[in-house]
């Protein structure tokens, strides 16, 4: 870790967040400082509120997708260092071994 808290590291990071979803998914998001998890955090509910508004107006129709998903997009917005998500208890070092069925996410088989 270097003198200013930051961990290039991910799988060594002390800065973790885990959110146990209405669909049964569990994800422990890893971040590579306070900072960013701090940042993540406050920005949860918006960006969920922003993203099913952003789809609503799209399409013409309403949306309701879920929070998982909505959560590893912003993820993948606010940690620039990397990107490693425990899925499940399962370690996942890329977005696309993820995938959305409408309903819930999954992980790729």
């Amino acid at each position: 870790m270097t003198r200013y808290g930051v961990e290039h590291d991910l799988k060594k990071s002390p800065f973790t967040y885990t959110v146990q979803y209405d669909n049964l998914n569990e994800i422990e998001y890893c971040f590579s400082s306070d900072s960013i998890k701090t940042r993540f955090i406050a920005l949860r509910n918006g960006f969920y509120e922003e993203t099913e508004d952003s789809l609503s107006n799209r399409f013409k129709m309403d949306f309701r997708i879920s929070k998982d998903l909505t959560d590893v997009n912003l993820y993948r917005k606010v940690e620039s260092r990397g990107f490693l998500i425990f899925f499940n208890g399962e370690e996942i070092t890329w977005q696309r071994a993820l995938k959305y069925d409408g309903r819930k996410l999954e992980k790729m088989s």
